[in-house]
């Protein structure tokens, strides 16, 4: 099967909504072992996953968006908020979120550390530049 036809098109669309293929065969046209066979076709496979895939990557980028927003609201709070609790909590969120990492008395910026490697290598890193700086001092 080289080519979709209308009705298996309109079948994957109605599947990844979540609908039954019993329902789903009855609102095309079609009995339920006709979806049923079509679920086997690779290329109706393929047409499925990427509809699913598509579905999820718009819900991704409504999450993203909430997400700017959230922080928006989050900013605003902290620069207008009339508890200074609440600017406060507000700001500390921002930090919280933004990279901003705290880790055995040491601070960390940006996205944060992925690994304990990077880790170990960032501990090291920032005790032989202390003593180096230490050294200094006298």
């Amino acid at each position: 099967m080289d080519k979709l036809s209308p009705k298996q098109i309109q079948a994957a669309l109605l599947l990844i909504t979540g609908m039954k293929s019993k329902d789903i065969a009855t609102k095309i046209g079609v009995t339920p072992e006709t979806i049923s066979v079509w679920k086997r076709y690779k290329e109706f496979i393929f047409l499925t996953n990427n509809l699913r895939q598509e579905y999820v990557d718009s819900i991704v980028d409504k999450l993203r968006n909430s997400t700017i927003n959230a922080m928006e609201t989050l900013n605003n709070l902290a620069l207008s908020a009339e508890s200074e609790e609440t600017r406060r909590k507000a700001a500390k969120d921002i930090l919280d979120m933004t990279g901003i990492q705290k880790y055995d008395g040491y601070i960390y910026y940006g996205i944060g550390l992925k690994s304990e490697a990077e880790l170990a290598e960032k501990i090291k890193s920032d005790k032989a530049r202390k003593s180096l700086l230490d050294s200094l001092k006298y």
